[in-house]
């Protein structure tokens, strides 16, 4: 699980914070050059590569760009080899190239047998179309639940044809969003959502179906010969001479 905001310290550079979290996250009987190793894949895996010997930086202190920093905290939660990944708006706070940058990233791992999950504001039309199923919650109701590619026609048969060389996302969100600025206002946009609600249970079993279909045809292709790694505690003095070490570091180089 990646969280919105990236906890990291701001003067480790990002092969220390990967190699921090390899040592600290992995069995102790694994050598250390197997985790550098992994460390050095993962990096690479990110785009990370330029940036491994630059600081983290943070507010006051220069370091790496914001789409680097993101991307640093997916790559943490990697080093366990999870297959299934979810993210709570990895783009937050990014322009639209950094933000680009780091769903590309996440398009990468899904390509290679991992299943992405995300939450996500506004994407860019080229980042939607990286989606392979599309949920869209409006009031706590159900949208649509489905195969992103036919979420336009999907709408355009609820009657909200989206508009030709416009952003899917965006005519979604202006459609199943909320309108308090006036009483009627409020009213319409509510029975709007109502209705597209409507029209997506009536056909809620075959998008259903679609998205078994897709799944089952996602894991056909998966080699699952590649078992995860196992976790496991290491020993309380491995711990505390990890993280006195990181805190030398850390506080050493804060001028």
């Amino acid at each position: 699980y990646v969280m919105q905001d990236d906890v990291l310290f701001p003067n480790l550079t990002v092969y220390e914070t990967f190699e921090f979290a390899a040592r600290m996250r992995l069995p102790k009987k694994i050598p250390n050059a197997v985790k550098a190793k992994l460390v050095d894949c993962i990096i690479n895996e990110l785009g990370l590569s330029k940036a491994k010997g630059t600081r983290i930086g943070n507010a006051i202190y220069r370091g790496v760009s914001g789409g680097e920093r993101k991307r640093t905290n997916i790559g943490i939660e990697l080093l366990s080899g999870a297959s299934l990944i979810f993210l709570d708006e990895p783009t937050s706070g990014l322009d639209a190239f950094q933000a680009m940058n780091v769903m590309e990233s996440l398009w990468t791992l899904s390509s290679g047998g991992r299943t992405i999950i995300t939450t996500i504001h506004q994407p860019r039309s080229s980042i939607f179309k990286m989606f392979d199923i599309l949920l869209l919650l409006s009031e706590g109701n159900t949208m649509y639940y489905g195969p992103a590619k036919d979420a336009v026609h999907f709408f355009s048969d609820a009657k909200f044809k989206c508009p030709m060389n416009f952003n899917p996302a965006d005519f979604f969100l202006d459609v199943v969003s909320m309108d308090f600025r006036s009483k009627e206002a409020e009213d319409s946009s509510r029975e709007r959502i109502q209705l597209i609600n409507s029209h997506f249970l009536s056909l809620r079993d075959k998008y259903e179906t679609c998205i078994t279909q897709a799944c089952r045809s996602s894991f056909d292709d998966v080699d699952y010969s590649k078992k995860e790694i196992v976790m496991f505690p290491n020993d309380p003095f491995t711990e505390f001479g990890l993280l006195l070490k990181r805190a030398w570091k850390q506080q050493s180089r804060d001028i």
